[in-house]
């Protein structure tokens, strides 16, 4: 029997990634958003996802106050983009350099057999220097 209900994922990657004040095409996260479960991963047929919230954790460094991320369901940033450019205010730490980037998304996305999300940012000054990224989804 197929399995029913709404099924809630946190993917997350801890890739080392330093953005600063411009796109650039190889400053990039790039996340299955099944690494966490492959076993389960929809092999021959299209899925249907939700992200809900996108949450970046890093280091912030030369006074970056805000992060502005889009994201693209091919590696190369050149395909739809399904999260549109989106800015918040950088969270500071209670104590530390570091700071944490939180994006309410809710937007659906229709995966083929490729289940990756491409997440492309800048800085609004500075240096932020990613350490982890969980992307919320539900199918």
């Amino acid at each position: 029997m197929a399995a029913v209900g709404r099924f809630m994922h946190a993917p997350e990657s801890t890739a080392a990634v330093a953005y600063t004040t411009a796109y650039n095409g190889s400053l990039k996260i790039t996340l299955d958003l099944y690494s966490h479960a492959p076993a389960i991963a929809p092999q021959q047929r299209r899925a249907r996802a939700r992200i809900s919230g996108i949450y970046i954790l890093g280091a912030i460094a030369s006074s970056a106050t805000k992060l502005t991320i889009k994201g693209y369901l091919n590696e190369t940033g050149t395909g739809l983009a399904v999260i549109p450019e989106t800015e918040v205010a950088l969270t500071t730490a209670i104590t530390g350099t570091n700071g944490t980037a939180a994006y309410r998304v809710e937007t659906d996305i229709l995966m083929d057999t490729d289940h990756t999300l491409t997440i492309y940012a800048k800085t609004d000054a500075g240096t932020f220097t990613t350490s982890r990224l969980v992307i919320t989804w539900e199918e």
